[in-house]
């Protein structure tokens, strides 16, 4: 079930196939991108890099629609918790 869930369809005869390790790889690789550059570079700079990285997992990515949904995504994510519930998060880096 566990597999399954991976991006793999259920074959007829219910043989165990392997699961599609591209996806789970990059989705956890990006989660330690994550934790290493937010203290660093802030979040204006993680989380578009961490967005783009979670979309090279897909097979049908696109650079326009990733970029476009990592600067949505940090907007929201700006006007969220930095603007709208004022936590403390590192926005910029600290060079700045």
């Amino acid at each position: 079930m566990l597999f399954g869930s991976l991006g793999q369809e259920p074959l007829e005869d219910d043989r165990i196939v392997s699961p599609v390790w591209r996806p789970l790889l990059v989705v956890v690789g990006s989660v330690f991108v994550a934790g290493f550059l937010l203290p660093r570079v802030g979040m204006l700079i993680t989380l578009p890099v961490v967005i783009v990285l979670t979309a090279l997992a897909s097979s049908e990515f696109r650079w326009r629609e990733a970029l476009s949904l990592a600067l949505v995504l940090t907007a929201g994510s700006w006007l969220v918790f930095v603007f709208g519930l004022k936590l403390r998060i590192p926005v910029m880096p600290t060079v700045f």
